[in-house]
């Protein structure tokens, strides 16, 4: 086989395996553990808006999450957190929220946690695990950013927020969500931008009335 032959099948080995190479990477990514949360990327001033707290893609670690437990926090002056739903279908037996009092508004923070009890089991995929209502501030000069995250619960010794029925970690990555708050002037700006171009249409129409 020449030289050149043997180079165009190289070269053509090559050329098929980047987009399978490709194809492994993504499948890696998308098969990874993650606490995300899910909210809308921009909210209005002074309105009610909801968050979803979601473990993505659990693995069939000793059957999978026995358990979670987590911290999510916030910039206090811009939003306040009003109300907590736990999902509980998927452990029909369960401790119940371990925290009676999760929401502290004055910190910006949330903390609960859960776990099973026989003879519910662990469970794997994906599950939301708890949703929550913020709202926003009204006091808005300027689009705000705030940062949703997530963050484990060191100051109670949980370096971590997903476990398996043994007590181990289930290696996970953690989400952080950025949300705007949009300002109102923006609005009112479009608004007078809309009156100064109908300025001229309207001083047209009074002028050809008169004419008329």
């Amino acid at each position: 086989m020449s030289k050149m032959s043997k180079l165009s099948i190289m070269l053509l080995a090559l050329l098929t395996s980047v987009p399978m190479l490709g194809y492994i990477n993504r499948v890696n990514a998308e098969g990874t553990c993650i606490v995300k949360i899910e909210a809308p990327a921009q909210v209005d001033p002074d309105v009610d808006f909801n968050v979803s707290i979601i473990a993505e893609n659990i693995p069939d670690q000793n059957g999978g999450m026995a358990g979670w437990q987590l911290i999510l926090v916030w910039n206090a002056t811009k939003l306040n957190c009003t109300g907590e739903i736990l999902n509980l279908e998927y452990w029909p037996q369960n401790s119940g929220p371990l925290v009676a009092n999760p929401i502290d508004n004055e910190n910006g923070k949330y903390r609960q946690a859960l776990a099973l009890r026989s003879p519910s089991t662990p469970v794997t995929g994906t599950y939301w695990l708890v949703n929550l209502t913020f709202h926003s501030t009204s006091d808005v000069p300027e689009p705000i950013p705030v940062v949703l995250e997530i963050r484990p619960d060191i100051e109670y010794g949980m370096t971590y927020c997903l476990v398996d029925k043994l007590g181990n970690e289930i290696p996970h990555e953690f989400g952080q969500t950025p949300i705007t708050i949009i300002s109102e002037y923006p609005n009112m700006l479009f608004a007078i931008m809309l009156i100064m171009v109908a300025m001229p249409t309207l001083a047209l129409f009074k002028k050809t009335r008169k004419h008329s």
